[in-house]
């Protein structure tokens, strides 16, 4: 997900309040996604089917991927139900935040911060890119 309206957001803050919002977001983002890696399957769920996890972060951009090694559709299915789910808690939380933190913490109006979230699923390709300061990335279509 990303932020809407971030930059106009984090021009009327002060780089200390942009930091801070930043860093409590990715912190419940982060509680949730470590959350849904740990989550216990039923049986008769595929135990070998990767869980999401969080790939990066890059400006106000918090970036998840789930890895599928299998094309069969209920395997999908359940892949792509495990990944809206946690979207949805992620949403939920955001929700919370924005309406009872926020306005406390910079001093701005309740609901203000909103995110906006999108979902890909497609062929990709992953890798650790550059040397300086490798990074794990994935392209796809």
């Amino acid at each position: 997900y990303d932020l809407v309206n971030f930059t106009p957001l984090s021009q009327s803050l002060t780089p200390w309040q942009v930091m801070r919002l930043l860093h409590r977001l990715w912190c419940i983002t982060d509680l949730i996604v470590e959350r849904s890696c740990f989550q216990t399957r039923s049986d008769d769920d595929d135990r070998d089917r990767p869980l999401p996890f969080k790939m990066d972060t890059i400006g106000d951009a918090y970036i998840v991927v789930q890895l599928l090694t299998n094309t069969d559709p209920s395997y999908m299915r359940d892949a792509i139900r495990d990944t809206l789910v946690m979207a949805s808690r992620i949403a939920h939380q955001v929700r919370e935040f924005s309406m009872l933190e926020v306005p406390a913490m910079l001093n701005i109006e309740p609901g203000l911060v909103k995110m906006r979230l999108g979902c890909a699923c497609d062929q990709v390709m992953a890798g650790v890119i550059g040397f300086i300061q490798p990074r794990y990335h994935v392209y796809g279509r």
